[in-house]
């Protein structure tokens, strides 16, 4: 049985899809912003690490063909505003992201991949993983422990949890390189350790962007 959470976000894309075919939206850029990427249902009914989108492969690929039968342009980070278009990217360097490369060969769709860089070199899990499982182990409820997780953002731990599963692997720095080389895709910066960042100091901020961009360019 599918999940509340992969239930609602399954019908509310489909929702969006049929709003957005009608014509109803003006000329402007969609940004569609998506955390892993998941073979099957099942894969993303049986994933134990903090519940995002429950997209699937298959999912993505309606996503982007209905777009474009609709007229839509996806474009990169740096195109000009024109019509209406949309941006496509993954949150955070989960390696599941692979998975969404050969959808962009094929409908030649460009990439944006936002890094949260401390996990790369480790390849350790996510902190906000290991600690959505933690709780829910601990009996706490979903709503509980999300709630600790956006508490956590204040000052995230550091974690040296290796991955417990496939879903929780990070992207690992060759992983990377060979995705920034490709033509479709381009890279942006989403902090080090992934902060709440409204909680910072200027400096602090400063930091993690920049701990990130030097990570990035290495």
């Amino acid at each position: 049985m599918i999940r509340p959470v992969a239930w609602l976000h399954a019908f509310e894309h489909r929702l969006v899809l049929r709003r957005l075919a009608q014509g109803h939206e003006p000329n402007g850029l969609r940004v569609l912003l998506f955390h892993q990427l998941y073979a099957s249902r099942a894969e993303a009914d049986a994933a134990t690490g903090l519940p995002f989108e429950a997209f699937t492969v298959d999912q993505l690929a309606e996503v982007i063909r209905s777009l474009q039968q609709a007229g839509y342009s996806f474009v990169g980070p740096e195109a000009p505003l024109a019509g209406r278009q949309v941006l496509l990217t993954f949150d955070d360097g989960y390696a599941s992201v692979l998975r969404a490369l050969p959808v962009c060969e094929h409908y030649q769709v460009p990439l944006m991949l936002s890094i949260t860089t401390h996990a790369l070199a480790s390849g350790n899990a996510f902190w906000w993983d290991v600690s959505y499982r933690q709780l829910r182990r601990a009996g706490r409820s979903h709503a509980q422990a999300m709630g600790e997780v956006n508490r956590r953002k204040t000052h995230p731990p550091r974690t040296h949890t290796p991955p417990q599963t496939p879903l929780d692997r990070p992207l690992t720095v060759a992983e990377l390189q060979s995705l920034a080389a490709h033509r479709l895709v381009s890279l942006a910066n989403h902090t080090h350790t992934h902060p709440l960042l409204t909680g910072l100091s200027d400096s602090a901020l400063i930091d993690e962007l920049n701990a990130c961009t030097e990570r990035l360019e290495r």
